[in-house]
């Protein structure tokens, strides 16, 4: 399942205001989680001896998921590296498309959270993970060797760790997003307006004339070779 990258919903745009950026925190945290579980996912499919495709195509919608992040994320001077590379190379058409920031936000809670849900609905992942404990935790399970024990150990905890990332990034996600709209910031051409403090916010638009009372007013002149109306008309007769 492939979900194109794009802003739905309310249109937002620009770095998030500093009213976010707790929120955006945490989601940075669960992004970072979620590229550490899609190469323990893959290690462990590997030594797992699964197939190719399984390897390959598994962790996909993580993948994608994770890319997303990693564009919402794109003002963190943590993720800005990462960011850039794959804007660049693979995931040019993706910068092309959304460019990243605020315009990714809702459809990183989008997809995470169709992820959930596709999981619980219908990879039945809660009885994955309690048969896969049980496995690990029942004494008569004999493992070939300590080899498979430990990659079937490392399999679990990347789903687990991934599933749990998807839930907490799309709750603050959705939280971020609301509290965008109670401050009142709204998009316009890809620039964010004017704090309530009156000061502009990182990308944020210029401050217009209007707002400095302070500011010299210009005089008004006519145009270079104006010349007033002088010519001569016919009055009309009001007893005719």
């Amino acid at each position: 399942m492939v979900i194109p990258i794009g802003g739905i919903g309310t249109p937002l745009a620009g770095p998030p205001p500093p009213e976010v950026w707790p929120r955006f925190q945490v989601i940075k945290k669960c992004v970072f989680v979620m590229m550490a579980c899609v190469c323990f996912q893959i290690i462990a499919s590997i030594m797992l001896n699964m197939s190719a495709s399984e390897v390959i195509f598994a962790p996909l919608n993580l993948v994608l998921n994770t890319v997303i992040g990693i564009f919402l994320l794109r003002d963190d001077p943590q993720v800005v590296q990462i960011y850039q590379f794959l804007a660049t190379t693979c995931c040019s058409w993706c910068s092309e498309q959304c460019g990243g920031g605020m315009s990714c936000l809702v459809t990183f809670i989008a997809c995470n959270l169709i992820m959930v849900v596709f999981d619980v609905l219908f990879n039945h992942i809660i009885s994955f993970f309690i048969d896969g404990f049980k496995t690990l935790t029942d004494g008569a399970q004999q493992w070939p060797n300590q080899y498979f024990g430990f990659a079937f150990a490392l399999y679990m905890v990347a789903k687990l760790g991934a599933f749990l990332a998807e839930i907490v990034g799309s709750w603050h996600g959705y939280k971020a997003y609301r509290e965008a709209q109670n401050s009142g910031v709204t998009s316009s051409g890809g620039d964010w307006g004017r704090s309530s403090g009156g000061s502009a916010l990182s990308g944020g638009t210029m401050p217009l004339a209007r707002d400095q009372p302070d500011a010299p007013a210009r005089e008004s002149r006519p145009a270079p070779g104006f010349q007033p109306f002088s010519g001569g008309g016919n009055r009309l007769d009001s007893g005719a």
